[in-house]
């Protein structure tokens, strides 16, 4: 048997095996319960390279892309941003590459 407390008080729990779908349900609806960010900051990271790719600096884009994909491998809009930032740098071959390679939950 799992509980989550937050401030003392149970916020949810489960009994038994879950299988990592599950279990990755329960810590989001945790960490939203407790008024966090369930992405791990992760949004905040592809919003800031969304931005630097704007701003026309698509190789730190990539980088930051990257980097989030390092944390996240299934991040859909660090991949669609990471694929952005190869055209931006008419690097198509990469681009075409990274979404060959894309896992199929995305």
């Amino acid at each position: 048997t799992v509980y989550a407390f937050y401030k003392g008080q149970p916020v949810d729990g489960f009994q038994g095996a879950q299988p990592q779908s599950e279990i990755k349900a329960f810590v989001d609806r945790v960490v939203q319960a407790s008024g966090g960010d369930a992405s791990g900051g992760l949004d905040d990271a592809v919003a800031a390279a969304e931005e630097m790719l704007e701003q026309g600096a698509a190789v730190d884009a990539a980088q930051t892309f990257a980097a989030i994909l390092g944390e996240e491998p299934t991040h859909a809009g660090a991949y669609g941003g990471l694929v952005r930032a190869h055209i931006a740098m008419d690097d198509l071959d990469q681009a075409e590459a990274i979404l060959n390679g894309a896992p199929v939950e995305i």
